[in-house]
């Protein structure tokens, strides 16, 4: 027999990550607003910096999942 569902929901480990990183994004971008920077684009010229000049694909290489927000970044960046 499956076990009764609780009636009270256990906290969920992966919704507090996403609000705590929701949150640090918030805080970073707060920072980063004197310069005109959000905090995906401050991410993408700190990896340039380390890396040195590279492609649109190369960068999204080796910053994984960001392909999407490079392409989006390119133009302001």
């Amino acid at each position: 027999m499956p076990a009764p569902i609780a009636a009270v929901p256990e906290p969920c480990n992966c919704q507090a990550v996403r609000a705590a990183a929701r949150h640090v994004t918030q805080f970073y971008d707060q920072r980063l607003a004197p310069s005109g920077l959000r905090t995906s684009q401050f991410t993408i010229l700190a990896k340039l910096r380390r890396s040195g000049p590279l492609t649109i694909n190369a960068l999204a290489d080796l910053m994984v999942d960001w392909g999407a927000t490079c392409c989006r970044c390119n133009a302001t960046v």
